[in-house]
């Protein structure tokens, strides 16, 4: 059914998310420039978990810290997606100032929760 209608089995699920046409299994892209911006798809709001019972300041201050990390973890995709393009020095130190910012900011997110 699936070769004669030009159809893709769903259990046979490929990703590309660069735009260069060329797509992956997930047990490919290890190592891969692929499926680092998909990472980033999220299914459900991570403010819903934040926001029960905030104030409009601080709920605008979380607002504000999401939005900041979902920045932050872009840049991070973009950056994975281009590494043969730098130089390993150059790449990783990049790299660890994105996580460090990241994990700052996750840090600050932890503490709203566990004050609600």
């Amino acid at each position: 059914y699936y070769s004669d209608n030009n159809h893709l089995a769903t259990e046979f699920a490929v990703i590309e998310d660069t735009g260069d046409g060329k797509a992956f299994r997930l047990k490919e892209l290890e190592g891969s420039s692929e499926g680092n911006l998909a990472a980033l798809t999220y299914f459900k709001s991570r403010y819903s978990d934040l926001a029960d019972g905030g104030s409009s300041i601080s709920d605008s201050l979380t607002s504000a810290r999401l939005k900041q990390q979902e920045k932050i973890e872009l840049e991070i995709a973009k950056l994975k997606s281009a590494k043969e393009t730098y130089e390993e020095n150059d790449y990783y130190s990049k790299l660890e100032e994105l996580i460090v910012r990241l994990t700052k900011l996750n840090e600050q997110l932890d503490s709203l929760k566990v004050k609600k």
